[in-house]
């Protein structure tokens, strides 16, 4: 009887103290106020941390428990604790008595597993930060520029590209316009071409059941946003005709009379109304007011039309993402996924591959994209713990952080200048150049990208952001903090720009003869830039990378040229561009954008910063090496 008895009073402990780590949040109350607690319920035994002593848990001792009741010693303190518990073991009420007697009423409550919640609140450093660049001209030595293609050259190559991809000859001063309409699905001939591949795809995927619910279609293969949108605005509306949406863009002044049949430059006049239409724009949505009043048909056309856009977002993303992750890249190796051709730039190895980055669509009615790094990556170096609950709470992730820390650092940000050899800190109503540290500090990785691109065209856009997310956050891997300091240096716009432009290159390079298409796109918009001669860094840093790359040992041109992405002068020397006699280098001016955050210490308390301090931490720069 006696040995069920034990039993019963095992089965009947909570679970809470049960071979499982528990947490609860104790309250200490005295006539001299309240401290705050948590404790720890392990095992085979518990640790506590108080608001007082909260630079590491103390290790209980004498530890006793039931399913009744809970009894322990706190060393350091002298201190004993007895509290019974609720009979459904989530709360606990006694006393503790202090080694001369002293009685203090102790309570508990169980916190719920998965439940972010701190008794003893976080607190963090945030190391000063020095970010952005000091230079307002970047210096090209005059050999570097003369070792650069030229435009004979790039002409050359770009009509190769042209050839293989049978599309026709064009005048330079269209190419800007075709290059546009192409990536957006209004050139008639490239969407042909984009249909072929995928048709390609198609036939040596017969059994990829994700491909086929993405891409093909009554019709055949789904090419592109606009197709699935009118596939959608059909479903919804079995009286949709396109005719009358383009009806309605005439007469709301989006399309002129005479170009009504062309479906082309109605495909880019419907992407820039619908990136207004989806913002709100008040002009926007007063035309399609009137619209209403003046032709009902073209009206109901046009809106299903709108909504069909937004609701082919989804399948966009997922065309995308496809065309990513999957290995329909013919190569001489066999086929690979873009994924793998990017880990193999980056010499990730032969098995494991790099995660590819969120795809968030992003609506600007036009071709645009942006890289947006984590920013956790960027906090790892910017946030120390200064608490024990600190270390636990950064080790979910430095999110809510980083978050806290925005609202509050930038009124303190401080512009630094320079006048002979003194250094300046403007304050930010003085400051005429603001850095920004937005692209660092996003949730996850990610790629905004417009949703109007052609998937398959998106596929090199990616590309592009892609790589400036992987140098940026190797980049950041390297940051060393100084005196409590961290510098971020600004990569140069042209070397990141050239980068980025040479790296999407090499990625699809296994594929010129498989696919040109996708390099062309990227040639073609490089050479309306004047030729692929202008001074824009997507056109002239490739030309400057292109060069460097020719000096820099095989193998080693990913790893060296994003050691010196912010550093054209350290590339030029470890290159060997040395000076040439009676010759100048090539000045390129870009704006001055070093600036300093104090050091900030808070408390987190929910989302909101308590007991801020802030400190101006010399030197601002680290010891030369």
């Amino acid at each position: 009887m006696r040995a069920f008895a034990v039993a019963l009073r095992l089965v009947c402990l909570p679970a809470a103290l049960v071979g499982q780590t528990s947490r609860w949040a104790v309250r200490i109350e005295s006539p001299a106020g309240i401290e705050h607690g948590e404790l720890r319920l392990e095992a085979k035994g518990g640790r506590l941390l108080l608001e007082s002593r909260d630079s590491a848990y103390i290790t209980l001792t004498q530890f006793e428990r039931s399913a009744e009741r809970l009894v322990f010693t706190i060393a350091p303190m002298a201190a004993r604790v007895t509290a019974d518990l609720s009979p459904d073991g989530t709360r606990m009420r006694g006393w503790l008595t202090a080694a001369n007697g002293a009685r203090r009423d102790w309570s508990g409550e169980l916190i719920t597993p998965g439940t972010e919640r701190w008794p003893v609140r976080p607190r963090v450093r945030v190391r000063q930060l020095l970010f952005g660049s000091g230079a307002d001209v970047t210096i090209i030595p005059a050999s570097w520029v003369r070792a650069m293609p030229d435009s004979a050259r790039l002409e050359a190559e770009y009509q190769q590209l042209a050839e293989a991809t049978r599309l026709p000859r064009i005048s330079a001063g269209a190419r800007a316009e075709r290059s546009r309409a192409m990536v957006l699905g209004a050139d008639d001939t490239s969407r042909a071409m984009v249909r072929q591949i995928l048709e390609g795809i198609a036939a040596r995927h017969r059994t990829d059941t994700a491909f086929r619910r993405i891409f093909i279609a009554e019709h055949g293969v789904r090419v592109d946003v606009h197709e699935r949108a009118e596939e959608f605005a059909a479903a919804r509306s079995g009286q949709f005709v396109y005719a009358d949406a383009a009806r309605a863009l005439v007469l709301v002044g989006e399309l002129s009379a005479d170009a009504r049949g062309a479906r082309s430059r109605a495909r880019l006049e419907m992407l820039s109304l619908w990136s207004r239409w989806r913002a709100d724009d008040s002009l926007t949505l007063a035309r399609l007011d009137m619209l209403q009043l003046r032709d009902r048909a073209a009206s109901r056309a046009l809106t299903a039309l709108l909504e069909g856009y937004d609701q082919a977002v989804p399948w966009w993303r997922d065309a995308v993402v496809w065309l990513l992750e999957h290995p329909w890249l013919e190569t001489a190796n066999g086929p690979l996924s873009v994924v793998q051709r990017v880990s193999q730039l980056w010499h990730i190895g032969t098995r494991d591959t790099l995660m590819l980055p969120m795809i968030a669509p992003v609506f600007s009615g036009g071709f645009a994209a942006t890289p947006r790094l984590a920013g956790d990556r960027l906090a790892q170096r910017l946030i120390e713990p200064l608490n024990a609950s600190a270390v636990d709470w950064l080790a979910l992730g430095r999110t809510d952080a980083i978050s806290v820390w925005r609202g509050l650092n930038w009124d303190d940000t401080l512009t630094v200048g320079f006048s002979g050899q003194s250094v300046t800190l403007l304050a930010p109503k003085t400051a005429t150049q603001r850095p920004s540290l937005g692209p660092l500090l996003a949730k996850v990785d990610r790629i905004d990208i417009d949703p109007g691109i052609v998937p398959l065209f998106a596929v090199s856009t990616v590309i592009h952001e892609w790589h400036h997310l992987l140098a940026t956050s190797r980049r950041l891997s390297w940051l060393e903090a100084f005196s409590g300091s961290v510098r971020l240096e600004e990569e140069d716009p042209w070397l990141a720009e050239g980068f980025a432009e040479w790296a999407t290159e090499e990625t699809l390079r296994p594929t010129r003869q498989s696919a040109p298409l996708l390099t062309f796109v990227d040639a073609e918009k490089r050479m309306a830039l004047w030729g692929g001669m202008s001074d824009d860094p997507h056109a002239l840093g490739y030309r400057l990378v292109r060069a460097a790359v020719g000096r820099i040992p095989i193998g080693q041109y990913v790893k060296t040229l994003v050691i010196y992405l912010h550093d054209p002068t350290g590339l030029a020397s470890m290159a060997s561009f040395g000076t040439l006699v009676g010759t100048s280098p090539l000045l390129l001016r870009r704006p001055m954008t070093l600036a300093v955050i104090p050091e900030i210490t808070f408390t987190w308390d929910a989302g909101v910063a308590d007991f801020p301090t802030r400190r101006l931490l010399f030197p601002l720069f680290p010891p030369e090496r």
